[in-house]
């Protein structure tokens, strides 16, 4: 699944149990539990809390965590342009002048938030995983078609309406956190789409992920609390790494 605004964790009780469970093909998986959403993989992973709208970033890499706050995007794009400005300050003035030109392409685009995003179907049917799903295709900011999706409904996929609509005011929450605008979000969202992406594919890379399994039972998930001896990061020592 695509997913523009990285990944996150929160430290939660050892005990809560997910009441589904979806993995995908590219590693990736999805919890859903009462408010909150785990979205991850081996390498990072993300939880957005409903009950007070929380997103904590995990690093097992690094062995780190950072608390996600609003004006966040804000934040990145600062640092961000801090490290190329110190980069262009050591390059000869040649390549100064080329790379300050990209810098000024690159840094608009990071400033705007999350793009307005449009869902055509194509009026195609397939089955991922065992399951049904209407294709459609994904633009963003009006532009051409970028991806290739699939989409379930929430019955097809054996999903509580709860279960759902706790995925989606996630998926939306983190687009807030993530944005420098926080009264902003995606320009569509699962109850727009119908459902839920089961297999999306990168139009102009051919790079693509898909369902493989999904289970709507409680599931023990106390591998989502943050392990011991990880420590806390800043803004500045997380872009740093």
């Amino acid at each position: 699944m695509r997913l523009r605004f990285g990944l996150f964790l929160f430290a939660m009780p050892a005990l809560v149990l997910a009441d589904v469970e979806m993995r995908f093909s590219d590693g990736s998986m999805a919890l859903v539990s009462k408010k909150q959403v785990l979205l991850g993989d081996e390498h990072t992973a993300a939880l957005w809390n409903g009950d007070n709208e929380e997103l904590i970033i995990v690093s097992y890499a690094e062995k780190t965590w950072m608390r996600i706050e609003p004006g966040f995007a804000d934040d990145v794009a600062s640092q961000m342009k801090m490290q190329m400005e110190q980069m262009l300050a050591e390059l000869p003035p040649e390549q100064r002048a080329v790379a300050e030109q990209q810098m000024q392409e690159v840094m608009p685009s990071m400033e705007q938030g999350p793009p307005d995003i449009s869902v055509r179907r194509t009026g195609g049917h397939a089955e991922t995983a065992g399951y049904d799903c209407v294709e459609a295709e994904i633009a963003y900011d009006g532009g051409e078609p970028e991806e290739a999706v699939c989409i379930a409904t929430a019955d097809e996929l054996g999903m509580s309406s709860r279960d759902f609509q706790t995925f989606n005011e996630a998926m939306r929450g983190i687009a807030k956190l993530a944005a420098m605008d926080s009264g902003s979000g995606p320009g569509a969202d699962f109850d727009q789409m119908g459902g839920i992406p089961i297999r999306t594919l990168d139009i102009q890379s051919g790079q693509g992920s898909e369902l493989v399994s999904i289970e709507n039972k409680a599931v023990n998930v106390s591998r989502m609390s943050i392990p011991a001896g990880f420590r806390e990061v800043s803004i500045e020592e997380m872009m740093s790494q």
